[in-house]
Formats: structure tokens, sequence, C-alpha cells
């Protein structure tokens, strides 16, 4: 660091290089939150992704094989539930 004297014009310049420094560390953080939100609104995916997703072209895409077993589900949670429709109407019956 630098030498600062102990005189009334050290302490001066030792404030303002602390002000400076305040000033230069909330216009980085400033700027960067303005960078992260304008990417978040075009889209972009911003860091990693979760199982199952791929980053393209900085979007998030679903993968292929998730897609694949979303859609498996999905169709045997209708099967179930016409499984315990058709239980149900047998209860009714009995």
């Amino acid at each position: 660091m630098e030498n600062i004297p102990e005189t009334l014009e050290g302490v001066l310049l030792e404030s303002l290089l602390e002000g400076m420094n305040q000033y230069f560390s909330e216009e980085l953080a400033q700027k960067v939150s303005r960078g992260l939100h304008e990417s978040r609104m075009k889209g972009h995916c911003i860091g990693s992704v979760l199982f199952g997703y791929i980053k393209e072209n900085k979007m998030i895409k679903i993968k292929k094989m998730k897609q694949i077993l979303l859609n498996a589900y999905l169709k045997i949670m209708q099967v179930v539930k016409q499984y315990f429709k058709f239980v149900e109407i047998l209860k009714k019956k009995i």
C-alpha cells in the first residue's frame, strides 16, 4: 500500500482514496447486476444448468432422453388415472 503520512493532508488523501474505492466497487456491482438482468430478459442462461438440460447458444434446452422419459411418464400417469376411475366405477356397482 502507499505510504500516507500521518498529517492533515494524509488524512484527506486516505479518505479520498477510500471514497474512490467505495465508488468503483458500487459502480461495478451495479454494472454486473444490470448485465445479469439484461441477459435474463433476453432468455439467456447464466451459470450452470440442471441435470437433464443442456445449454445451447446461451439458452436452456431439454435433453432428448429426458423429453422421451417425461412423455412416457405422462402416458403412464394417464393409464393409472383411468385404472383408478375404473376401480371407482366397480366399487359403486358392487
